[in-house]
């Protein structure tokens, strides 16, 4: 058939739910990320630690294993309690800081520099739904990191222990579970919002204007820090040193007044 008499017809084949279109992105982000040995390595270690403390709990409510340590009093050696569950929360949350920063700012950066985000939006594909889908690639590898496995490892103390231990320390599932949501959402932000330079000057002016508001010394110190590392302040460093509290603190603090200075942090 001839080109001029070619015409224009809408497609007709199968739509994705509505419901789980913005799935499609980390579906090709995962390949993606597959193909660096780097990450997966990275990813597949993270997993260390929660196996050693699954261990732990077995070894605590094996006899057998017990008898083989043949110290006194052994399993009383590792107490496991609210102490043990926020060790393991800690040390993966660091792990998926760690991972936010070398995946976040490649998710949207690219689609823009090459200018492909009209080729999203001229689909059947809305902002929102962009943006979902950037956000669950980092969700996604951040709970499996985090709160899935506290969350297997508390089920795996309530079963060896007896069902009255989850009654008694439900708590303690609760918060590793909102805890870790609360850690993800706020790195998930902030890895997309830095994806941009433009964002990341947004953020650093806000941060400079408010930096007299800040009153925690700790988050102030941290502010302070990460100014001078930019060349936005001659401040000299806080001496209390930053910690986990002060860069939680900061990185809300930051996110909420960059997202009050433009309509959209991602898309602006």
């Amino acid at each position: 058939m001839a080109v001029y008499k070619k015409t224009y017809r809408p497609y007709d084949g199968g739509l994705t739910s509505q419901w789980t279109r913005f799935l499609t992105i980390p579906r090709y982000a995962f390949e993606d990320l597959h193909r660096s040995r780097f990450l997966t390595t990275f990813f597949i270690a993270s997993f260390i630690y929660p196996l050693i403390c699954a261990l732990i709990i077995y070894v605590q409510h094996n006899v057998s294993a017990l008898n083989l340590v043949g110290v006194p009093g052994a399993n009383r050696l590792i107490a496991i309690n609210v102490t043990f569950f926020m060790s393991l929360l800690g040390w993966q949350s660091m792990l998926a800081l760690f991972l936010a920063a070398f995946i976040g700012p490649g998710q949207v950066s690219p689609d823009l520099a090459n200018n492909a985000l009209s080729l999203y939006l001229a689909r059947p594909f809305s902002r929102l739904e962009y943006v979902l889908g950037k956000l669950s690639v980092l969700v996604i590898l951040m709970s499996l990191m985090t709160w899935v496995p506290g969350l297997l490892l508390f089920g795996l103390q309530g079963y060896l222990e007896g069902w009255s231990w989850i009654g008694d320390n439900a708590r303690l599932a609760c918060g590793l579970f909102f805890g870790a949501w609360i850690w993800i959402v706020v790195l998930a932000l902030l890895a997309l919002a830095g994806s941009r330079r433009q964002n990341l000057e947004k953020s650093l002016g806000c941060a400079q204007r408010h930096l007299a508001s800040c009153r925690s010394a700790e988050g102030r110190g941290w502010l302070e820090m990460a100014l001078l590392a930019h060349g936005r302040t001659q401040a000299v460093s806080s001496p209390v040193a930053p910690t986990f509290r002060s860069l939680i603190d900061t990185a809300v603090f930051v996110v909420a007044r960059a997202a009050a200075q433009g309509r959209n942090v991602f898309l602006s």
